[in-house]
């Protein structure tokens, strides 16, 4: 078997301990979404994981995907919210956008959920800051990373922050002022999507 097919175990409410061995190189779509598995591992050897193909395994609460992975799903751990790690050992394996910004579990002391230079999510109640500085390191903000913060009202990007996704902050409601240190970096234009009454401070001519 090198391929577990598109939803081969999707709503599986039976199975709990998963191995897939290295002679597995990829795993599709769907093949696990809304299963009960809660002991997954997942060997040297897989290349490819298909879009939600962990999707609301709430049983789940560690996942490495390793060094062999190139190519990581969009929405792969889709509401895993009780996932506490995230381990991704190729950091230069390709990630699906919002691959893990349902991982609640996931985010640090500081309330980010950073993975391979990427914030894919941030929640503003685990410290109540209302101005929040982006971690310097960052290159890339997720769509919907910044879902149902309301407290914080201000967000400074360092100017290692190069992408803004597409909905990066919608659905954040609280927010009123971003400032944008890189002069160059690339907005989506649909990056701030829904958002009324926004101050975005950046260098002039950028």
């Amino acid at each position: 078997v090198t391929e577990i097919s598109n939803g081969a175990f999707k709503n599986n409410q039976t199975i709990s301990k998963v191995t897939i061995p290295g002679s597995v190189k990829k795993i599709g779509e769907e093949a696990f979404y809304w299963s009960t598995v809660q002991n997954l591992t997942l060997c040297n050897g897989i290349t490819e994981i298909g879009r939600l193909a962990f999707g609301l395994c709430n049983g789940l609460s560690v996942i490495e995907f390793p060094e062999s992975v190139e190519y990581i799903g969009e929405d792969v751990l889709e509401d895993c919210q009780e996932l506490e790690k995230i381990i991704v050992c190729n950091e230069l394996a390709v990630i699906g956008e919002s691959a893990f910004s349902g991982c609640i579990s996931a985010v640090d002391k500081k309330g980010f959920l950073i993975i391979a230079h990427r914030l894919f999510r941030y929640m503003d109640d685990v410290t109540n800051d209302e101005v929040v500085n982006i971690p310097d390191g960052v290159r890339k903000i997720d769509g919907y990373a910044f879902v149902g913060a309301e407290i914080a009202k201000t967000y400074v990007l360092p100017q290692s922050v190069e992408i803004i996704s597409e909905n990066a902050f919608k659905y954040c409601d609280g927010i009123e002022n971003v400032e944008i240190l890189n002069d160059s970096i690339d907005i989506h234009s649909e990056a701030f999507n829904e958002i009324e009454n926004l101050t975005v401070f950046a260098h002039e001519g950028s």
